[in-house]
């Protein structure tokens, strides 16, 4: 019999990759607010993860092996004038999660953020010191805390990633494509640095995690630290379009309402020694994102 799994946010970017890379391996739950996943083969279930009530006995419902805790509130710019709801969305649906984890004996996995910190000084280690610069990144620091203290065994993941969006809003290499498909020129910071990771390779390195019960704080980043400009153009590259129509800007040009940290890049060596393995580059993430494409499941639901 395969292990039961419950994924949060499964109508999101993050979960819904999660959920199709769980279905050949385990007994699939995916929880998401008012999207049920158009998946067959997973139980789709509708659950308001901000009442502590509904959450513990979802757990007792189902009682779950493993969790993965993806449900976020990351609209950045709105979040900026509302720390209420940043914190409702990162920081007690985390801790509602990690308390019924806990109880339940279900081994959790919750996914946190490089934004945590300032990016003044990456790449970052686990040690290195948080330093929020927005709503957003302090309720999912204000999370990463709260699923520690409910539950100390549960492994925390600071990472950055990138993929095909299924149900949600495009992702930055879906939204470059777009643009370069149209013709357009897109533009791509130089001056914002991060490790991307192919969602799907996360969740592989995430079964590891699994089958290791690690437990604490890892960050889990590609393995390359690139700008947003240079992204762009391997997006272009990879999918045979011209990389010179993307065009260089820095992110004052973004008219952002919320500040974005510079140089958030992950050093990712303590998951490689803990796993014994090597994070992958930034040239295969590419590679499996064009592979992805040609799959039924993202070729019928993947925003393109």
């Amino acid at each position: 019999m395969r292990d039961r799994i419950l994924i949060t946010g499964a109508s999101g970017f993050v979960g819904s990759n999660f959920v199709l890379e769980a279905q050949p391996l385990f007994e699939v739950y995916g929880v998401s607010h008012s999207k049920p996943m158009p998946f067959s083969g997973i139980k789709n279930l509708s659950v308001d993860l901000t009442e502590k009530d509904i959450v513990q006995q979802l757990f007792a419902d189902i009682e779950p092996k493993i969790v993965i805790h993806c449900a976020a509130a990351t609209a950045i710019d709105a979040l900026e004038g509302d720390i209420e709801t940043a914190m409702q969305g990162n920081r007690d649906m985390a801790a509602h999660v990690a308390r019924a984890a806990a109880e339940a004996e279900s081994y959790l996995i919750h996914i946190s953020t490089d934004s945590v910190f300032d990016g003044d000084a990456g790449p970052y280690i686990e040690e290195d010191a948080p330093n929020p610069i927005n709503n957003y990144a302090h309720s999912k620091l204000a999370g990463e805390k709260a699923v520690f203290e409910a539950n100390p065994d549960a492994a925390i993941i600071r990472t950055n990633i990138f993929g095909w969006s299924f149900m949600g809003p495009p992702t930055l290499a879906e939204w470059f494509l777009s643009e370069l498909r149209k013709s357009q020129t897109p533009p791509g910071f130089t001056d914002i640095f991060f490790s991307p990771l192919l969602v799907n390779d996360l969740f592989q390195i995430l079964v590891q995690f699994m089958d290791h019960r690690l437990s604490g704080l890892f960050h889990v980043p590609g393995a390359d630290c690139i700008n947003k400009y240079e992204f762009g153009r391997m997006v272009a590259m990879t999918f045979g379009m011209d990389p010179e129509q993307i065009q260089p800007t820095t992110s004052d040009k973004g008219n952002f309402r919320a500040p974005r940290p510079k140089r958030t890049c992950l050093n990712g060596g303590k998951v490689e020694k803990a796993l014994r393995i090597k994070l992958p580059k930034i040239q295969d993430g590419m590679i499996g994102l064009k592979q992805l494409a040609s799959m039924p499941e993202y070729k019928s639901y993947g925003s393109r």
